[in-house]
């Protein structure tokens, strides 16, 4: 998925760029900026999925959706997405995306989610960075965020190896925020990123 990263930013002549991704979207930038640095201007990294460090990590990852996979492709479309917004974002999902988000996302979720459970969740396997391959590829300035409600053991794990990759990376946390932080403390997500942009890049 990097490739068709690439190559719209090709299409536009967009020569640099800064460059934004959210869980799998996290991977991908990830993928991009250590294969084209040069593309690179900086780097915000919001939960990043990094799985491949450790294949029985990465297995775990993908063995979790499973169930929900199951129940989405066996017709509970609606009782799927329903489990997987209260993981993501918590049990009074839809008050929050309510306030955020168009009134069909929900719907747009599960007519959207095939593609994720089938496509996306897969390709996560691909994953193939190691502490040598990706440590000092990039040397643009690096924001990670990462969600504090319900912190899992994998997100520490995350964090500590963008430290080792990236040393320049600047680690925040989000208070309130699960895994989908920009949807449920948005307002906290943009005054970091601004606030990164401005001490770490002088563009503002």
């Amino acid at each position: 998925m990097w490739k068709i990263a690439k190559g719209l930013m090709d299409f536009l002549n967009i020569k640099r760029a800064h460059l934004l991704g959210h869980s799998i979207g996290g991977t991908i930038a990830l993928q991009l900026a250590s294969i084209y640095p040069d593309y690179i201007k900086s780097l915000i990294l919001l939960e990043p999925a990094i799985t491949g460090y450790n294949k029985i990590t990465n297995e775990q990852v993908i063995q979790e959706f499973q169930p929900i996979v199951q129940m989405y492709d066996e017709g509970q479309k609606n009782e799927a997405i329903d489990i997987f917004m209260k993981t993501a974002i918590g049990t009074n999902y839809k008050e929050i995306i309510a306030n955020v988000l168009p009134s069909n996302s929900f719907e747009l979720a599960v007519a959207d989610a095939k593609t994720f459970f089938h496509e996306e969740i897969p390709s996560m396997r691909s994953w193939t960075f190691t502490k040598t391959q990706t440590k000092d590829l990039i040397n643009t300035p690096v924001l990670h965020m990462r969600g504090v409600q319900k912190t899992r053991k994998i997100s520490k794990e995350r964090e500590e190896l963008l430290k080792y990759w990236l040393p320049q990376t600047v680690n925040t946390s989000i208070s309130n925020a699960p895994h989908m932080l920009q949807i449920t403390n948005t307002k906290e997500v943009i005054h970091l990123i601004k606030l990164f942009f401005q001490q770490q890049i002088n563009i503002l």
